[in-house]
């Protein structure tokens, strides 16, 4: 939980002498699937005012979880937006066929970039669905 704090917050705060102490938690949405995959090296993705709602609502629940545990409404620090479980950026049935393969002959691609929207959730267990499905293709 404290590596997720910036190192300046961690020092303010005294984060690394109470982290035994500390009670996280993590915010997921399925945000919206906006954003494009542009070259080999350029990733685009903004997120919407329907995901800043989406997050602004999990934060204060998470907020009013953590103060109801016992935490001092006071010591409650957020992070960054991070993104997590990206999905949709080669969906099936837009990139990649039902076989994995693009219109690339002999490219095939198998990860979460195939699900058809961001999971919101983390996707392991359909992503070892998909693994194992592709392994015996190949």
């Amino acid at each position: 939980m404290a590596s997720v704090v910036p190192v300046p917050l961690r020092r303010n705060l005294n984060i690394m002498s109470n982290h035994n102490r500390m009670l996280g938690i993590m915010v997921k949405i399925d945000d919206d699937t906006v954003g494009r995959v542009r070259g080999a090296d350029r990733v685009e993705k903004t997120v919407t005012k329907s995901d800043l709602a989406k997050l602004d609502k999990g934060t204060r629940i998470a907020k009013q979880i953590l103060i109801r545990a016992g935490a001092d409404p006071d010591s409650i620090v957020t992070t960054k937006i991070r993104g997590a479980h990206p999905g949709g950026t080669a969906a099936i049935g837009e990139v990649v066929n039902k076989r994995f393969e693009t219109r690339v002959k002999g490219l095939f691609v198998c990860d979460a970039s195939i699900l058809p929207i961001s999971p919101g959730i983390p996707p392991i267990v359909t992503l070892i669905a998909l693994a194992k499905k592709f392994a015996k293709r190949v």
